[in-house]
């Protein structure tokens, strides 16, 4: 709630002061991680599902390196403005990402996920338009399992 209020405030000033605004919402944010710590919620749920504790993640996902991307491009493209949804057009089912995971990782025996409708739901054509193209869920998910593992946030079997 308070995002969409600081959003449509930025959208009030712009039209006010008639400054080019350009909106970066991303989407449940996965991707490599950059620190053992542990606490971010992205993080958390990943290792939930690593270690078999949880069957679910969000359906609604996008790569960190898109989104850092995103707002680059939003600075250095004078073309680039209004909102821009980071996220993959269609749901994803927890139980397509665990078959992506089990392909790199198969004795870990703990995955388990859930099926689920992958059917599109979000226009990221503004996203497209302006990066060029977003990270496959395969390379997200398993990158971010692999940093997860190099730095000790998930001990793999």
């Amino acid at each position: 709630m308070l995002q969409t209020l600081a959003e449509k405030a930025a959208w009030d000033l712009s039209k006010k002061h008639a400054f080019r605004l350009v909106t970066i919402n991303p989407v449940f944010v996965f991707g490599p991680v950059l620190s053992p710590r542990a606490d971010a919620t992205s993080v958390l749920m990943m290792k939930s599902l690593l270690e078999g504790k949880t069957d679910e993640l969000p359906a609604r996902v996008c790569d960190v390196r898109d989104v850092a991307r995103a707002h680059v491009r939003a600075i250095e493209d004078p073309s680039a403005s209004g909102r821009h949804i980071i996220s993959q057009p269609n749901n994803i089912p927890s139980q397509v990402i665990v078959d992506l995971l089990r392909k790199r990782f198969p004795s870990n025996t703990k995955l388990r996920g859930k099926d689920g409708d992958s059917s599109p739901i979000i226009d990221n054509s503004k996203a497209l338009k302006l990066l060029g193209g977003l990270h496959p869920v395969a390379e997200t998910m398993v990158d971010m399992a692999v940093t997860m593992i190099q730095l000790g946030v998930f001990k793999a079997e």
